[in-house]
């Protein structure tokens, strides 16, 4: 057969595979049929095939709402693990950036928020396969500044029933709060630990139920925090006024980012346990020793009645604190398994 029939037997070829399926396989077809007689037809073909099926960017993203920000790129096939550096394959104007590669992504590090990148790709980039990108791919990509947010840095406190108390918080981009707090009986406890909501963030859906059949709303406010753009802020929440007058229990403080959707923001919540008395306990041969003692000024809390529960909810004993914050469980009632295990 003669050169240009066995180009086109070649076209033909990646034609056939295309319709049945097997696009990837038409570039070694055409590629061959290239290097036989170069054609500006197969040469669009090609680079078609190679846009289509080929080694290729499949996609980017921006992770702008790290403290770290990063510009990532996804591959249509996976990179190679190691033994390339593929930072030389990466051109841009800034020269303090990081590459990193991981499995299909190639992650551009050391981007800074408020900023615009415009980044090439270049050709000979190399992916696991030997396969290489075709040609250079320039993106452009603008680092936003981070979204507001706000957090409780712990799952659990013990907030003494005083009014310097306080909660810590972490925000970002943010100056106010519009705080909720919620009051969990006694009776509905058990079924908050059941249902999985004691201790954990809520969802909205979540909170919805928590409010109308769980917990009672007893203060609602604001609170004003300092900000820096872009920047993870601690404050530290004032609490006297919101406990002030509450009895002793387990509360959950609901913290949200003014006007934003809880549906797609429920913001976040902090369980925590308001009380005067701080507890310890120590377990030996002769029973469980526990301590009472006051959060406030550590003194020894006498006539304080404690009660050991099971783990299946039952009482197990009972037992008074004497002058020196003290009581004694009997050996017997620590030695239950399963259910009955306190």
């Amino acid at each position: 057969l003669g050169t240009e029939a066995q180009d086109g037997i070649d076209v033909l070829l990646a034609q056939a595979l295309e319709r049945l399926g097997q696009g990837r396989e038409m570039i070694p077809a055409l590629r061959l049929a290239m290097a036989e007689q170069p054609r500006d037809d197969i040469a669009a073909a090609l680079e078609d095939a190679i846009g289509k099926y080929g080694f290729r960017i499949t996609g980017t993203t921006v992770d702008s709402n790290s403290a770290s920000p990063r510009i990532c790129v996804e591959f249509s096939e996976t990179l190679v693990k190691a033994g390339v550096d593929y930072a030389p394959y990466v051109r841009s104007e800034h020269s303090d950036l990081a590459v990193s590669a991981e499995d299909r992504q190639l992650c551009i590090d050391g981007v800074q928020h408020g900023s615009r990148y415009r980044l090439t790709f270049r050709t000979g980039l190399p992916a696991a396969s030997g396969e290489a990108l075709a040609k250079d791919v320039e993106i452009t990509q603008y680092v936003r500044d981070r979204a507001p947010s706000v957090r409780f840095p712990g799952r659990a406190y013990v907030l003494p029933k005083a009014a310097d108390a306080a909660l810590p918080v972490e925000t970002v981009n943010l100056t106010r709060l519009d705080l909720r707090l919620r009051r969990v009986s006694d009776r509905n406890l058990l079924r908050a630990v059941q249902d999985g909501y004691f201790g954990r963030p809520l969802s909205q859906w979540q909170d919805e139920t928590f409010a109308a059949e769980i917990a009672q709303e007893v203060w609602t406010g604001t609170a004003e925090v300092a900000t820096q753009l872009n920047r993870d802020m601690t404050a530290r929440l004032p609490m006297g006024e919101a406990i002030a007058g509450q009895p002793a229990g387990i509360y959950a403080l609901t913290a949200r980012v003014p006007g934003v959707e809880p549906y797609d923001d429920p913001g976040a919540t902090q369980w925590f346990v308001l009380s005067d008395l701080g507890i310890s306990t120590l377990s030996g041969t002769d029973g469980l020793q526990v301590m009472v003692r006051g959060l406030s000024d550590a003194a020894a809390r006498a006539g304080v009645e404690l009660t050991l529960v099971s783990r299946a909810n039952a009482v197990l004993g009972s037992a008074v604190t004497d002058d020196q914050g003290l009581a004694t469980f009997e050996p017997g009632l620590t030695r239950g398994s399963g259910g009955a295990a306190p």
